[in-house]
C-alpha cells in the first residue's frame, strides 16, 4: 500500500489538531480510516451525480489530479483550484474558499 495524506506531515498535523485529547480518536484510528477511503473506488459512480457539484484543490495538493479527474467525472461539475494552498485549502485560506464556495452555490442557486 502507498503512503497517503493521513502520512504526511501535515495530514500528521491535522489529525492531532482536529483529534486534540480524545482518547477515543486516536491518530492511528484516523490513519486507518484514510488508508480504507484510499483504497475504495467509486468513481464509476460519478457520472450519476445528478446534483451539482464542486471539487476544490489547492494548488500544491497531492490529489490536485484526482480532482481533476473526478471533475471531469461528473456531469457540469465545477473544479476550482485555489492558488498556494495545499490539499487542505478551507484549512489554509478560508477566505478563498469561501468565495468559490460562495460563487458555487450562487450560480446554483441557492
Amino acid at each position: 500500500m502507498t503512503s497517503g495524506f493521513a502520512d504526511t506531515r501535515l495530514g500528521k498535523i491535522l489529525i492531532n489538531h482536529f483529534l486534540g485529547d480524545d482518547g477515543d480518536l486516536i491518530p492511528a484510528t484516523i490513519a486507518n480510516v484514510f488508508r480504507a477511503m484510499e483504497d475504495r473506488d467509486m468513481t464509476h459512480r460519478l457520472p450519476s451525480l445528478t446534483v451539482p457539484t464542486m471539487v476544490v484543490n489547492g494548488e500544491h495538493d497531492l490529489s490536485l489530479t484526482s480532482g481533476r479527474r473526478t471533475a471531469g467525472l461528473v456531469p457540469d461539475a465545477r473544479h476550482y483550484v485555489l492558488p498556494g494552498a495545499g490539499h487542505v485549502c478551507n484549512y489554509e485560506d478560508p477566505d478563498a474558499f469561501n468565495d468559490v464556495l460562495g460563487d458555487f452555490l450562487e450560480d446554483a442557486g441557492w
